[in-house]
């Protein structure tokens, strides 16, 4: 089992809460990504 976790920070552009998530959403399944290109176990 393992667990992903998207994180940004708030910043003086941000105009919403779903722009945000967007971003840490996007972060979540890029690091996934790059994990898996590391380590093809993991697929």
């Amino acid at each position: 089992m393992t667990i992903s976790v998207g994180a940004t920070d708030y910043g003086a552009g941000d105009d919403s809460f779903e722009a945000m998530y967007q971003r840490a959403d996007g972060k979540m399944y890029e690091n996934k990504r790059r994990k898996q290109g590391a380590n093809p176990s993991m697929r």
